[in-house]
């Protein structure tokens, strides 16, 4: 929780779709459970790593906790239209239009 912006820890229990996802042994994004085989996070989040390259766990709040489990990626489905230039400004806010993937 160190890691965004005025976050709290969390305790086991009450975030059970939560995942983490990986470059290799670096933790990069959070992302959410929306089945068995896909997660939902940022497409900023996946846009410079290979597949290969990333797994996501699931399983417990503390990325380190022996009981996690972890998934190798098969594909990435980036919002067609996301582009790490499509972006508006809009009263001084920044904003990336499309930022949406979804991890097989």
């Amino acid at each position: 929780a160190e890691s965004i912006a005025n976050g709290h820890k969390a305790c086991e229990g009450p975030f059970p779709y939560i995942a983490a996802i990986w470059r290799r042994e670096q933790w990069m994004c959070g992302g959410t459970i929306i089945d068995e085989k896909h997660v939902l996070t940022a497409a900023h989040c996946i846009g410079i790593m290979k597949e290969t390259d990333c797994s996501v766990t699931v399983g417990a709040v503390n990325v380190r906790s022996p009981s996690i489990l972890r998934f190798m990626v098969r594909h990435f489905h980036p919002h067609p239209e996301y582009t790490r230039r499509t972006n508006i400004e809009n009263a001084g806010i920044r904003m990336v239009i499309n930022d949406i993937a979804i991890i097989e």
